[in-house]
């Protein structure tokens, strides 16, 4: 049995680690650690769609992919399916899709997620193409701490197979701002 001392010693030191926990979960909720790769292509919006729409497809250009699969149409709702190389699989879902310009979608983590968007803009006449990562939510710091330097390190090689992949065909390949 605990004497007064013992209990506010115990109740103390747990008001301690609430109060921590407390302020860790308030500073970092809806945080989020996102990043970014930029390329510009010369091939249509149309043909970039096209590749995109492709989910079985994508390992071919994203390097980090083993496997994708959907289940459905490419619209918001739709889930499906990435396997990627060093890691378990995971179900992705469609929550933004915008035909010809991009699309968004979400891979549920615990207490967060991995959010890609994948936009494309014309620019000086060519298309400028913009996958981002974030990692949102409570632990979405986290998830970041694990994930973030290895995703930002391959997607510039990532982004260059995509615009390979979507150029099939076309003669032109020129940097963002290049002039025409």
């Amino acid at each position: 049995m605990m004497n007064i001392v013992q209990l506010e010693a115990f109740v103390w030191g747990r008001s301690q680690i609430l109060s921590l926990l407390v302020l860790v979960l308030a500073s970092t909720a809806g945080c989020a650690t996102a990043f970014e790769h930029t390329v510009c292509t010369a091939a249509e919006p149309s043909r970039l769609w096209a590749v995109w729409t492709d989910v079985e497809a994508w390992p071919e250009w994203d390097t980090e992919l083993e496997s994708a699969t959907v289940d459905g149409p490419f619209e918001v709702g739709t889930k499906g399916i990435l396997k990627p190389k060093d890691g378990p699989s995971s179900e992705f879902e469609l929550v933004a899709v915008d035909p010809r310009r991009g699309y968004t979608y979400d891979v549920g983590l615990p207490l967060s997620h991995l959010r890609v968007a994948r936009s494309s803009a014309p620019r000086d006449g060519i298309l400028a193409v913009t996958h981002r990562v974030s990692f949102e939510g409570v632990l979405g710091w986290f998830f970041a701490g694990f994930l973030k330097g290895r995703y930002e390190e391959a997607l510039p090689g990532v982004m260059e197979a995509l615009a390979s992949q979507a150029e099939a065909g076309t003669i032109e390949r020129r940097p963002c701002g290049a002039p025409r």
